[in-house]
């Protein structure tokens, strides 16, 4: 299944499977986003799928908006694997 980034008010919203075969796309995309806005908030909520090589996209992203002194922000609760991931991140209620 193929995945879709629909911006919403500033939010990316990442729509269908996020895995081996759309991850390198969606990590390339976003960052792009990241150095024209200096700032990324992605909204999971509609992935339908995510593998190990989704995670890691994110997390390369995380790892470079950091690097970069970018805004990085992953909204939504729809994989428990990607939270897991992410364990040193305070989410607020």
């Amino acid at each position: 299944m193929a995945i879709t980034i629909k911006e919403n008010n500033g939010i990316y919203e990442v729509q269908g499977a996020l895995t081996v075969n759309t991850a390198k796309s969606f990590q390339a995309h976003c960052e792009l986003i990241m150095n024209q806005d200096k700032q990324l908030t992605i909204d999971v909520q509609f992935l339908t799928d995510i593998d190990e090589d989704g995670i890691k996209a994110i997390h390369a992203l995380y790892t470079n908006a950091i690097y970069k002194d970018c805004a990085f922000f992953i909204e939504g609760n729809r994989s428990k694997k990607l939270y897991e991931a992410f364990p040193f991140t305070v989410a607020a209620a």
